[in-house]
């Protein structure tokens, strides 16, 4: 019987297995912090709000890990604008796994329009989350936003807003 002993194993550098190994029981081994897959979904249909409690901005990506010690990279971009029967409106965002609210997540931005009734496109946002959801079954990522004032604006979700959601391996 003979025995095999390695020391450093070094896997291709280029080309489409380079990233992973596939060791003798036919599992395959991706290279730790590298991207194995990407899922993005875009969306450019207006969506408002004059809510002050958290709704679904119809906007949503599903992954399904290769492997449950995947992280899971989630990337919010949104163009969002007020219109207002004040000068200021606090439009307030979060990233969901399924019903689940990712901490640190909560994203305020404060707007403002230049006059009463005005509307006023004021930033693009963008934000990410590293999630470990520790599965290999369909997990969905998705966004929320709602109105943290009292003082009656209208909340725009314009042109186009996206989320992705990337498996590092681990």
């Amino acid at each position: 019987m003979s025995t095999l002993q390695v020391e450093n194993l070094i896997g291709p550098t280029s080309g489409s297995n380079a990233n992973k190994v596939i060791i003798p029981s036919g599992q395959t081994l991706y290279a730790p912090g590298h991207v194995i897959q990407v899922v993005n979904a875009v969306t450019t249909t207006l969506f408002n709000t004059t809510s002050s409690s958290y709704v679904d901005m119809n906007l949503q990506a599903s992954i399904t890990p290769l492997s449950a010690s995947s992280k899971i990279l989630v990337v919010a971009n949104i163009n969002v604008g007020i219109y207002a029967s004040s000068y200021l409106a606090y439009p307030k965002f979060k990233i969901l796994r399924g019903s689940t609210t990712l901490s640190d997540t909560e994203k305020t931005h404060t707007a403002r329009a230049d006059q009463v009734g005005n509307f006023q496109q004021s930033a693009q946002l963008g934000w990410s989350y590293l999630d470990s959801p520790s599965t290999t079954s369909l997990t969905t990522y998705k966004l929320q936003m709602r109105n943290d004032t009292s003082y009656g604006a209208t909340l725009y979700v314009q042109d186009k807003y996206d989320i992705t959601v990337m498996e590092i391996a681990q």
